[in-house]
């Protein structure tokens, strides 16, 4: 359980460093942050409740051509791929691991530095969406972390490479489909072709990567009423910095269109209420995609605060707000079991 802790400790205590170090000093710290990360996270060792789960699909692996893989091995094409590697050349499920962990911590490092105390952003990102869902949910948690690159290119206005970005996310978890409207919702001009050009990509990504997926997905989420163990604490924890953002959006330091966009995911993260009472798997595999919108925020509600004193107060607050919620999912969390204790191969021989 303590490594936990440390993860989070670790960039709180560099949040608190005394001396601004130079850019080649954080260049340094942010790439030794990252490999610590990866090696926690991709040689993890039967940890994460979907761990034999994901043994299954290796095993499976074995042997096969990437041509009879789908299905197989899975339905979600580039994680196939990652599988068959790893079962067929080099690695195993370390090799996956490590591959999944560079990608999602990659983009977190690169998601935090655009925010104004990276080291902020970071923290908040830790007890959930890298404990949780990095260790726990491989496959979405590559599609989270590719989503965050997909948001900087479409707040820069790149289309184009929001929708790339969009697709590549959606070959490791189909459900990051929900992203393409987003493109056409931010858009200022030529509304109707954009929405046209948009939805078109939207059904074709629908049918290739759902495919016959589609009445099984609903019938195993919505008729059979499977539930996800916390999904409303999860879903409620959008929640909270989508209503903030309402309250203070004129005062967060946001340009125009950055303001339009976190609008929509509040709407998004709030809409997950009522979907609730549908599914809470459904639910809480939607509001995965939402949490970019914790990381934004609460990392710049200091913009609230008038002078130091009261913006140390804010930063305080945020870190421990998320300090209590990572102590209350450790001690207090369903399936816990799952990470605790924690083991990595290096030390397991």
């Amino acid at each position: 359980m303590l490594i936990y802790y440390f993860l989070f400790l670790l960039p709180v205590s560099a949040l608190f460093f005394p001396k601004q170090p130079n850019k080649v000093v954080k260049n340094y710290f942010w790439f030794i942050t990252g490999l610590f990360f990866i090696f926690i996270i991709g040689l993890r060792f039967e940890i994460g409740p979907d761990w034999f789960s994901y043994m299954y699909y290796l095993e499976r692996a074995e042997g096969v051509s990437l041509w009879s893989s789908y299905g197989r091995v899975g339905t979600d094409p580039a994680y196939i791929i990652l599988n068959l590697i790893g079962a067929n050349v080099f690695g195993g499920i370390f090799f996956v691991n490590i591959v999944a962990a560079a990608i999602i911590i990659s983009c977190i490092i690169y998601f935090a530095r655009k925010q104004p105390i990276s080291l902020l952003a970071f923290v908040v990102s830790v007890p959930y969406m890298i404990i949780v869902v990095s260790m726990g949910y491989s496959r979405q948690a590559i599609a989270l972390g590719v989503e965050l690159l997909a948001i900087i290119a479409l707040l820069n206005g790149n289309n184009r490479k929001f929708i790339f970005y969009v697709l590549i996310a959606a070959l490791f978890h189909k459900t990051a489909i929900i992203l393409f409207p987003l493109a056409a919702l931010m858009t200022n001009r030529n509304k109707g072709l954009t929405y046209l050009y948009i939805g078109i990509i939207f059904v074709m990504a629908f049918i290739f990567i759902l495919g016959e997926k589609q009445e099984f997905l609903y019938e195993t989420y919505v008729e059979r009423q499977k539930s996800s163990s916390g999904g409303m604490i999860r879903v409620f924890m959008n929640v909270v910095p989508a209503l903030l953002l309402f309250q203070f959006k004129d005062r967060l330091g946001f340009r125009e269109n950055e303001k339009k966009f976190w609008i929509i995911i509040s709407c998004g993260a709030l809409a997950c209420i009522p979907l609730l009472a549908v599914s809470s798997t459904v639910a809480d595999r939607i509001a995965l995609y939402f949490i970019p919108l914790q990381i934004v925020l609460f990392s710049r509600l200091q913009y609230l605060a008038s002078d130091i004193f009261n913006k140390n107060i804010i930063v305080v607050s945020v870190i421990a707000y998320y300090g209590l919620v990572l102590i209350v999912w450790l001690n207090f969390a369903g399936h816990t079991e799952a990470w605790i204790p924690y083991k990595n191969v290096i030390f397991q021989h």
